[in-house]
């Protein structure tokens, strides 16, 4: 008799991003951290437990590897397992809450295929230039107007409309297709505008603001004095 296959309870795969499926067991290893029982005769000293699960997505077939910390008296619903692998990547700090939506599609969309993530990072744009106030017909035009604005400065101008080129030859029917090699440029070319229109500044404004409060507490211990001027 085949041996019946084990499987997960619904979790995100962070290879496809596909957020709820049951994946299958592929193999797992538990390890034993034994604890000294005879310090309570009571037996309060549980042993605890480590368990390694290899597990399999069926939509991308891809492996994940996710480790559990547990001891004996621990309930099942108790136990949350940590993926060790794939890391599901950080996403940049300070998008808006429909942005950080967008790069977090377009991020699913580049683990299905590199064509649909030039089409995605097409929308990221169309959202900022949306979010900045851009003005003009076509992306092309919009992107020129948040230059001229001052909202992204002139030398990443190229930087976005080489995004968009990427994202024309991915939504389009032409003689090229983007392909793996091409999604370190893309990753590089969208977190370029990214962290200039909204990490930076975000940063710069956590960092005043921190300014700000130490400031205060200085000036309310009284131990706030100007800086020695310099010829």
């Amino acid at each position: 008799m085949a041996k019946e296959k084990s499987s997960t309870e619904y979790v995100q795969c962070n290879h496809c991003g596909n957020p709820r499926v049951s994946m299958e067991i592929v193999s797992e290893h538990t390890i034993t951290h034994s604890q000294d029982h005879d310090r309570d005769p009571r037996g309060m000293y549980e042993d605890f437990y480590t368990k390694y699960e290899l597990i399999k997505c069926p939509a991308c077939h891809e492996f994940s590897l996710r480790r559990s910390n547990y001891h004996g008296m621990m309930e099942s619903t108790d136990i949350f397992p940590e993926t060790l692998y794939p890391v599901q990547p950080k996403s940049p700090k300070g998008l808006p809450p429909q942005l950080l939506h967008e790069y977090k599609e377009a991020m699913r969309a580049r683990s299905i295929n590199a064509n649909l993530y030039g089409m995605s990072i097409g929308r990221v744009l169309e959202f900022i230039c949306e979010d900045r106030g851009a003005v003009g017909k076509t992306l092309a035009i919009k992107l020129e107007d948040l230059a001229n604005k001052d909202e992204i400065p002139s030398n990443l101008v190229k930087v976005a409309h080489n995004l968009r080129l990427f994202r024309n030859i991915g939504a389009h029917e032409t003689s090229f297709e983007l392909t793996g090699d091409d999604l370190p440029i893309l990753d590089d070319l969208l977190q370029a505008i990214l962290l200039y229109v909204y990490t930076a500044p975000s940063i710069a404004k956590q960092a005043e603001e921190r300014y700000d409060r130490l400031r205060g507490k200085s000036s309310k211990d009284g131990s706030d004095s100007k800086a020695p001027e310099t010829s």
